[in-house]
């Protein structure tokens, strides 16, 4: 498979997990915001010897709005999950 940069040497899936507070604005345990999911992203690829990577897709689930039937909690302390596709790039 080849892309506009050339042939990929990996497709990477890095998955973060966190609890933030507040419907996932400030986090708590971990850290699953995009900016946290791309430094992880990076960090990843870069162990990997990548000199350079492409994203591809970002799926992000906040779980704010219930979770187990309860409504209160998950505004207070909400579980989130973002997962970061993308190709890699030996060097």
């Amino acid at each position: 498979m080849s892309t506009p940069n050339g042939r990929p040497s990996n497709f990477q899936a890095t998955t973060n997990y966190a609890i933030h507070l507040a419907c996932g604005y400030i986090p708590l345990w971990g850290d699953a915001s995009m900016e946290g999911s791309l430094k992880g992203f990076t960090e990843k690829a870069r162990e990997g010897g990548a000199a350079k990577y492409e994203i591809t897709n970002v799926e992000a689930e906040n779980y704010c709005m219930g979770l187990l039937g309860l409504t209160i909690l998950p505004i207070i302390i909400t579980p989130m999950k973002t997962t970061v596709y993308g190709h890699t790039y030996a060097r």
